[in-house]
């Protein structure tokens, strides 16, 4: 009876034993299975979100291919290098490809989320380095190639596109070409980047146009929200550069750099950037005139860097004349009209010497607190007349005027000497009248008889 039981427990066990290691093989098993089918879907998944790229029927008519990048989907840090070749130029209408970049979420300090390339084609090869300008996020990427039918200049079609995640989280953007610029060989040295702060309110501007340029100036324009300035800079041994003021206080400007076409006489767009102006100094509206390069004319004060708002009433005129410039001899004095804008009639003049083609001396915001236009103008040597004479603008500045008080009765103008004797006795008659009937200087009176 107890050899039965023994027996009987032994079986039992063996029995257990089995079923529990067929259960835990099952398990084994069922795990490698699931891993298995996890790591199929992962590199199935994989496999679909990185296709070569696809390329499109105008592509393969054109002979394009790509051999950088490779996939449609893939993760890069700030920068992507664009290879590849296109055997069918000849018939091209443009030399160059179009790349449009776009990200999927714009900045909130930036109008847009787009940027251009306009990418060489040489020998049938093109090369470029890609910058991700909106700092990390998705980006798509617009391959483009110029048509090959001769009555489509202008036009391109894509050849390919693909998607990349910038996992940089450092926005680096660079200066934006235009074809046009691309066409015309302009070049940007300074600024070295698309989008920078500036503390100071103006940014350095510097460049180049070919051997061959037709103008004689490029022509920068400053834009802020709804309003635009424009400067021209002289074009001198192929090189242009100056200091570009951010006009319109704190926050973006985008800076535009145009150059001349002669076919049609007018500028466009060759190259473009952002500065972020980190002051509160906003400055005076400056214009300077076609007359101011071919007069040879340079303005030193007021500078481009002027403030817009005055608070004294002498406001210097300084500068030099270039002695090789036709008609520089003929510059013998320089003729300043201040000119009151919220009272027209209100105008004064002043004349400054011009001695071996240099000239500094003042004007006056003679009519008290307002908006004001300072013109400056050089003699007109083409047009001479005993009778009369003849002058010629160079540069317009504007300017708004507070904290002065009105002295037009005092203050010189045109002809007429502050330091004058007669004028002296007569400004220390008028001040006694005017504090007897409480008048102040520019309000009009009858009691001053024979003053």
């Amino acid at each position: 009876m107890g050899q039965r039981k023994m027996l009987y427990i032994v079986i039992t066990l063996f029995i257990f034993f089995i079923l529990t290691g067929c259960t835990q093989d099952e398990v084994q098993r069922d795990e490698q299975d699931s891993e298995g089918a996890e790591q199929a879907a992962a590199e199935e998944e994989t496999e679909e979100d990185n296709t070569g790229i696809q390329l499109t029927p105008y592509a393969e008519e054109v002979g394009f291919s790509l051999t950088s990048p490779e996939q449609d989907r893939f993760t890069a840090n700030t920068t992507v290098n664009l290879e590849g070749t296109i055997t069918e130029t000849d018939d091209l209408t443009g030399n160059n490809l179009w790349i449009v970049m776009t990200a999927a979420d714009a900045l909130e300090e930036l109008p847009g989320n787009e940027f251009n390339y306009y990418v060489p084609i040489e020998d049938g090869s093109f090369s470029q380095e890609l910058n991700l300008h909106q700092g990390a996020g998705e980006y798509k990427v617009s391959v483009r190639a110029p048509s090959n039918q001769a009555n489509e200049e202008e036009i391109y079609f894509e050849t390919a596109a693909f998607e990349v995640t910038n996992e940089d989280e450092d926005v680096y953007r660079e200066v934006e070409y235009t074809e046009y610029g691309v066409l015309n060989d302009v070049q940007l040295f300074s600024p070295e980047q698309g989008l920078d702060q500036h503390d100071e309110g103006t940014v350095f501007v510097e460049g180049s146009v070919p051997e061959d340029y037709p103008g004689e100036m490029v022509l920068v324009q400053v834009e802020k929200d709804n309003e635009d300035r424009q400067i021209l800079f002289p074009v001198e041994g192929g090189t242009f550069q100056g200091e570009v003021p951010l006009y319109f206080g704190e926050g973006l400007h985008h800076v535009r750099v145009q150059s001349y076409n002669e076919e049609d006489d007018l500028y466009y767009e060759a190259a473009s950037f952002y500065a972020d102006h980190q002051g509160e100094k906003t400055f005076a509206e400056m214009e300077k005139f076609n007359q101011y390069i071919e007069r040879g004319v340079t303005l030193h004060a007021p500078a481009w860097n002027e403030a817009a708002l005055q608070t004294d009433q002498e406001y210097r005129i300084a500068g030099e004349i270039d002695p090789g410039m036709p008609g520089a001899d003929a510059i013998t004095h320089i003729i300043v009209t201040v000119i009151n804008l919220d009272a027209q009639e209100e105008e004064a003049g002043y004349v400054i010497p011009v001695e071996d083609y240099q000239f500094d001396g003042l004007a006056y915001f003679r009519f008290g607190p307002g908006n004001y236009e300072v013109i400056v103008n050089v003699p007109d040597h083409e047009r001479q007349n005993q009778s009369m004479f003849y002058f010629e603008a160079v540069a317009r500045i504007k300017h708004e005027v507070n904290d002065i008080p009105d002295e037009r009765g005092i203050l010189p103008s045109r002809g007429i000497e502050s330091d004058h004797p007669t004028l002296l006795t007569r400004r220390k008659r008028l001040l006694q009248a005017w504090q007897v009937i409480g008048k102040k200087p520019g309000q009009s009176t009858n009691l001053l008889p024979g003053i």
